[in-house]
């Protein structure tokens, strides 16, 4: 077993008996040690009885202060008893005249005490005898009269709805659709092709609308470029143009000449790209009427508009707003970003509509299996062969620039908006289809079938986004192939164009159906004969009016005679 470890004072004992002085170093060290310790706790607990006895001390005097309180409490109301009571002796033993006269001015002393005490008391069915005495004395009923009953006159009708904040006035809302239904001016018939020489904006001279409230139509004069955008009130902070809020011209021009811009919401923000809901209720309907227009000319008129003729399109809409909306505001460089912005936008959206074009048209799926796989990367290679995905018969290749697919992609991007599609409002630019239409449906259909360019669906992400920079010398390719189709046979191209946009809108039901004749063309040239022969005031159909009459007056006598006999 291990030897077992000593204790303090054996080592204690041992060193006493080696008697060196180290050993006795120690031994007055742990005494002193230990002395102060105890001495310490007796400290703490001396300390602790203090405590023990303030707390104790405070007590009692708390204790009596409250009991000497009650003392006086109990000796002011034994004083009070004592008083009462020989109040009370002294009443029984005075004179019988005095309680005789008592009992003659009882009824007015009552009521006066009543005057007096009524006031002071919370209920007034007693009174208090005096200010010394604690005995209560009921009034007699008779002295208790009821308040007068007090009438005021009825207050003024207000209306509620005539009332108006001073420095909040109620603005009326217009609906962010109001101007999209109005249709564009100009010849329905007639197609707006792009102009360069008029919209380059270093020209000199810019068309732009004012309003005459006196004559109504919308008059157009020329203005300066360079004073037009020295009266402008734009300030750019922070790669962001800010409008000046101008509430009180209402949208036309002040005394100085100048016209007001739109005005902003009252929640708006400074900052970030530009959009229309930043500007308030009327604003905002006039940015969505613009941005309908800019959007319309990319898809009808060209699909990839240069920086130039993006800036006098971006005018051309914010001016035909403003016709639609009768109004005269300024197109400022925060608006002209707006409405430049919608041309990527627009060309974005129409890829979801051609992608379930082609996928319904020629049969492509989502499907990863082996069977799907092979019969996608068959299509994909039949189709991008030679443009063939353009042809009415792709196997044979005919009817270039008719295969349904294109139908299909014009009736969802321009007629699937009831009457606010771009095709309805803004029709001029679509009838006749243009060939730039055609070529950005063909660049979009190329785009949208590469996902399927390995047999399986991979959507385009950012590696291999549909942009400008990345398709426009596709398009520029598709759009030469449509001019050599359109030089073949100029007459017969623009027939098949026309044609595709009456169907289209035929097909989306948007117009009233035409209602079918019920006369035949044998029929209806048998009557145009008949009334080719007549002139409608000869003296033949005048004797026949005349023998009709008669004929018509014999058979009312016939019918008189034939009722008299047998009736009488």
């Amino acid at each position: 077993m291990p030897p077992k470890s000593k204790r303090t004072s054996d080592v204690f004992d041992d060193e006493d008996n080696a008697s060196s002085p180290e050993a006795h170093h120690l031994r007055r060290r742990s005494q002193r040690v230990s002395q102060d310790t105890t001495a310490s706790k007796k400290s703490k607990v001396a300390r602790s009885g203090q405590k023990r006895e303030k707390q104790n001390k405070t007590i009692s005097n708390a204790e009596l202060v409250r009991l000497e309180k009650q003392a006086n409490e109990l000796k002011k109301l034994i004083a009070q008893q004592k008083q009462a009571a020989a109040t009370q002796l002294d009443d029984e033993d005075g004179d019988e005249e005095e309680d005789n006269k008592f009992d003659d001015d009882d009824d007015d002393d009552n009521s006066k005490d009543m005057e007096v005490e009524v006031e002071s008391e919370d209920e007034p069915g007693f009174t208090m005898a005096g200010a010394d005495d604690d005995t209560i004395r009921f009034a007699a009923v008779s002295t208790i009269t009821p308040m007068r009953t007090i009438t005021t006159s009825a207050p003024p009708h207000i209306d509620l709805t005539r009332i108006r904040r001073k420095n909040g006035k109620i603005v009326p809302i217009t609906p962010r659709n109001a101007y999209m239904s109005v249709p564009s001016s100009g010849n329905g018939s007639e197609h707006e092709e792009p102009n360069h020489s008029q919209e380059e904006t270093t020209a000199a001279n810019i068309i732009t609308p004012t309003i005459s409230r006196q004559a109504g139509p919308i008059q157009l004069f020329q203005t300066n470029n360079a004073s037009q955008q020295s009266s402008a009130t734009v300030t750019d902070a922070t790669d962001t143009t800010v409008t000046t809020i101008n509430n009180a011209n209402s949208g036309s021009a002040d005394s100085t000449g100048q016209r007001s811009t739109l005005s902003f919401s009252s929640d708006y923000k400074p900052g970030g790209k530009p959009k229309a809901e930043d500007y308030d209720s009327e604003g905002k309907a006039i940015l969505v009427r613009a941005c309908a227009y800019y959007e319309a000319k990319v898809l009808g008129v060209k699909g990839f508009p240069d920086s130039s003729t993006q800036i006098g399109w971006a005018r051309k809409a914010f001016r035909d707003a403003c016709r639609v909306a009768e109004k005269d505001y300024e197109c400022d460089k925060r608006i002209e970003r707006l409405l430049k912005g919608r041309g990527s936008r627009i060309r974005g959206d129409m890829l979801r509509f051609v992608e379930e074009a082609v996928m319904s048209t020629f049969g492509f799926t989502k499907d990863t299996s082996k069977k799907a796989k092979r019969q996608n990367l068959e299509l994909y290679d039949a189709l991008s062969d030679d443009m063939r995905f353009a042809f009415k018969d792709t196997t044979n290749c005919t009817g270039f620039a008719e295969n349904p697919v294109f139908q299909l992609i014009l009736r969802l991007a321009c007629f699937g908006q009831g009457h606010d599609s771009p095709g309805i409002v803004f029709a001029r630019f679509f009838d006749p289809v243009s060939l730039e239409t055609l070529a950005l449906f063909m660049t979009q259909i190329h785009h949208i079938m590469r996902q399927w360019s390995t047999g399986i669906y991979i959507r385009h992400g950012k590696t291999n986004p549909f942009s400008e920079t990345g398709y426009t010398a596709i398009h520029k390719k598709h759009l030469h192939e449509l001019q050599l189709w359109q030089e073949l046979n100029e007459y017969v191209v623009t027939q098949i164009r026309k044609r595709m946009y009456t169907r289209a809108r035929a097909k989306s039901g948007i117009d009233p159906p035409k209602i079918k004749s019920l006369i035949t063309g044998e029929l209806q040239d048998k009557i145009a004969q008949e009334l080719a022969g007549r002139t409608g005031d000869t003296e033949s159909e005048r004797e026949d009016d005349e023998n009709e009459e008669e004929e018509e007056g014999g058979q009312v006598l016939q019918q008189g005679q034939a009722g008299d006999g047998p009736g009488e």
